[in-house]
């Protein structure tokens, strides 16, 4: 059989051509078919090519545009401040409405270099952020990454307990101030109660204590609501248990009346009216017994109307006594909450130590049982007398009339109903208490001790520099400095994110500018300067004041608010001390028995007694020395003697302990931060007009910008945008 041979092309079926080995036609076809698919093959590759080439180019110009831009950018932020730089480590640019032109400028140049089918369009500055927006929050942070990219980290661990022991001494300090402040809602008490001594019993008091003078007290020279007695005068009736009072007051033009005479002197009248003739009574002219009744008439309505006088001012102490208990018991109440919401900052020791005074202060407030009276038994005896004294006048008035004959039943039966009821008239709950007075001397209260406190408070600058003179008398007065901007040039405030910020900021502070420690000579005196706008810097930063003295002035009172603090946690821990507070706040107003008082007079006390040592502390900071942040009983200085006797010169030097510029850190802890920073950004632009750059505002330059540049091809219409900008900030 013979092998079939098959050929490269089959048999046209239309022409049966077997020799020809194809069609003419079909080869046609084919070869048509082959050159559109691969025409279109080209086409899409080579589209995709000059689209890829397109994107590449425009991917290209568009990072020469970026480029030009971050370069542009970098390019005018470059124009820094070099003095400025310098001096503080820190950069800004001026001028924010020219850099927009020079930023233009330098773009369109920076293009020509590269390509010229692009050019820029148009470009908008959306934000500059000055060096005094959001109250120098730029300025700050470049502050802190000055500082933190230096060799300053080892400074937190330095101060990593400042900021507890700062908020330690504050909550100290407010809590006794508080707490001696209950002393004036208390004294207010006392001083009812002294009052209430005064009408009542009729010996003279003021504000401080009864009136003693020879070892007597004074009598007040009035009627007072005690004074009539109805039967035998003595202590007993009286109802006073100091024989000095009760001499004074029945030797006296004020003595006591025996009311129960004078009822029976009239009785007596009326009997022997009864019993002479007609004529003999005509004869006298109404006789001498009518006048005797109108005599002995006259004393007891004059004993009532100023009885009821009396009573009724009574009534009126004993009022404001109660609405001032009111009030010292919100106080009470106040100083609960913020004790307990100090709880931590106090620590437990001091916590205990304040709990156990107050809890004492609480129950006196509360009480109405004084050492020198009950309140309470006083109103109520003076009540239930008025009650007596009322129905005694109504019968007085039914016999004020002339004495005759005819009268003699009618008065009678008055005269009975007057006997009865200033017979149940009693001073049995008029009672006070004197044993706690000592009528040797004449008391001042606590006048004393607020006077010294006083003195201190207004005359501590002159108490701890011995000479005055020496401070700097430098001043400025200039309006426009970045302390001095409010509202809507500094938008919000800086938040604080971490206290170790606070601590490199504080640091870079003390690196850049003097205190008055760096003024004080070997001697420890202060020393002026001739060069410089101020030159207490960061005395400026932190009170903002105009001069020298009153920023130092303040800085101290500032400073003595610390130790104060940081004293009275001492003083509240050593026993003995503060037990010498109680024992004279005990002597001077104990008197009245108010307990609440005494332990407020005690804190009144001690807070005088920490802030006369911290006149001395401060006094040993101004000459250079040092003075440990926690006293002992070793390093106290100051004896409660020497404080009543205002003896508070003398003071010793510690080698251990803190200078003047770690209180001055102290203080820079607390301070609010946005305030410091404007001040921080003040006190550069003095040192950089001393440094002749008299124009320098930080509210003329700013530290970033965010825009936006629109650009256009030179073959389309379209335009491309892109984000600018650039800041000093990291």
């Amino acid at each position: 059989m013979k092998q079939r041979i098959f050929k490269p092309y089959q048999i046209c079926d239309n022409h049966k051509d077997r020799n020809s080995g194809s069609c003419k036609a079909t080869r046609k076809t084919l070869t048509a078919q082959i050159t559109i698919l691969a025409s279109i093959s080209i086409t899409i590759v080579l589209s995709l090519l000059i689209t890829l080439v397109r994107s590449a180019a425009d991917s290209r110009l568009n990072t020469q545009i970026k480029q030009a831009c971050i370069l542009s950018a970098e390019s005018v932020f470059a124009a820094y401040h070099n003095d400025c730089l310098e001096e503080f480590g820190i950069f800004l640019l001026k001028d924010a409405s020219k850099n927009e032109a020079k930023l233009s400028k330098y773009i369109n140049t920076n293009l020509s270099d590269v390509s010229s089918k692009v050019y820029l369009d148009g470009l908008n500055i959306t934000d500059y952020q000055y060096a005094t927006s959001n109250c120098g929050e730029g300025v700050y942070e470049e502050i802190l990454s000055y500082m933190k990219y230096g060799i300053y980290s080892d400074l937190v661990d330095s101060f990593k307990n400042s900021e507890e022991e700062v908020k330690r001494a504050k909550a100290t300090k407010e809590i006794s101030e508080d707490m001696a402040g209950l002393e004036e809602d208390l004294v207010e008490l006392d001083v009812n109660v002294l009052r209430l001594l005064e009408v009542v019993e009729g010996i003279d008091t003021t504000d401080d204590g009864v009136v003693i003078k020879n070892g007597k007290p004074q009598l007040a020279k009035k009627s007072y609501a005690k004074r009539g007695i109805y039967g035998e005068i003595s202590m007993s009736s009286a109802n006073i248990d100091n024989d000095k009072v009760y001499k004074v007051l029945n030797s006296s033009d004020y003595a006591y009346i025996n009311l129960e005479e004078i009822v029976d002197d009239m009785y007596i009248c009326l009997e022997e009216l009864e019993l002479i003739t007609d004529e003999e009574s005509n004869a006298n002219g109404n006789n001498s017994y009518a006048n005797i009744f109108k005599r002995d008439y006259d004393k007891l309505e004059e004993y009532i109307t100023d009885t009821k006088k009396a009573n009724e001012e009574a009534m009126g102490y004993i009022k404001a006594y109660y609405n001032s208990q009111d009030t010292a018991s919100k106080s009470v109440d106040d100083l609960t909450t913020k004790l307990y919401n100090n709880k931590e900052s106090l620590g437990q020791e001091l916590y205990d130590s304040f709990a156990g005074d107050y809890e004492e202060i609480k129950n006196g407030v509360k009480n109405n049982e004084r050492k020198l009276c009950s309140v309470d038994l006083i109103k109520e005896a003076i009540t239930s007398n008025n009650i007596y004294l009322n129905n005694a006048e109504d019968k007085l008035s039914c016999i004020k009339e002339t004495l005759t004959k005819d009268k003699i039943t009618e008065y009678k039966s008055s005269l009975d109903s007057i006997k009865s009821n200033l017979s149940k008239i009693s001073n049995k709950n008029l009672k006070f208490d004197y044993s706690q007075i000592d009528f040797s001397s004449s008391s001042s209260g606590l006048s004393k001790i607020k006077k010294i406190m006083s003195t201190l408070q207004e005359g501590y600058l002159g108490l701890i520099i011995d000479d005055v003179s020496t401070i700097s008398d430098k001043s400025i007065n200039y309006k426009d400095l970045a302390n001095s901007l409010s509202g809507d040039e500094i938008k919000t405030e800086i938040s604080l994110k971490d206290t170790k910020d606070n601590i490199f900021y504080n640091e870079y502070l003390t690196m850049h500018f003097k205190d008055a420690a760096d003024f004080l000579d070997e001697d420890g005196k202060l020393k002026k300067s001739d060069t410089g706008q101020l030159d207490y810097m960061i005395e400026f930063i932190l009170c903002g004041n105009s001069s020298d003295k009153e920023n130092l002035s303040k800085t101290l009172f500032e400073m003595s608010g610390i130790r104060e603090g940081m004293n009275l946690a001492y003083l509240l821990t050593d026993s003995t001390k503060k037990t010498e507070a109680y024992t004279l706040a005990l002597s001077l107003v104990g008197f009245t028995g108010c307990e609440a008082a005494v332990r407020a007079g005690q804190y009144l006390i001690l807070s005088a007694w920490a802030y006369g040592e911290s006149i001395m502390d401060l006094r040993t900071l101004m000459k250079g020395g040092k003075v440990p942040l926690v006293k002992t009983k070793d390093n106290w200085q100051l004896s409660l003697t020497n404080l009543l006797d205002s003896n508070i010169t003398n003071n010793k030097n510690d080698d251990k302990g803190l200078a003047y510029e770690d209180y001055l850190r102290m203080l820079l802890l607390v301070k609010n931060l946005s305030k410091k920073n404007l001040g921080t950004m003040a006190a550069m632009e003095l040192q950089m007009i001393d440094m002749g750059h008299t124009d320098f505002r930080m509210k003329d330059y700013i530290v970033s910008f965010k825009g936006e540049a629109s650009f256009k091809k030179s073959s389309k219409t379209s335009s491309y945008k892109q984000e600018i900008s650039y800041s000093y900030i990291n």
